[in-house]
């Protein structure tokens, strides 16, 4: 007798479960799709940015330092570049 029930509600169960599948935006998961001669890999949401921190004073200070010093390495080091190619 209880079997008879069974049938029925596993049926429904499996009709629910179809119906929450299909209710799911395709965009939502990841796809491939052709863009001209390119094939590009699409996903929806896959960073979150849960917080944001900034550089203390002194890490500020100390960074624009060393920039200073980066910018300053180029024409420093232009005429050894010249002798690199010469070789």
């Amino acid at each position: 007798m209880k079997l008879r029930y069974l049938l029925p509600c596993a049926v429904a169960l499996l009709g629910f479960s179809i119906a929450d599948a299909q209710s799911v935006s395709t965009s939502s998961i990841p796809h491939l799709e052709k863009r001209g001669q390119a094939t590009q890999l699409m996903v929806d949401g896959a960073i979150r940015e849960t917080e944001s921190v900034s550089p203390s004073a002194a890490a500020v200070a100390l960074y624009e330092r060393s920039h200073r010093v980066y910018q300053g390495l180029y024409p420093a080091l232009k005429p050894i570049y010249g002798q690199i190619v010469g070789l």
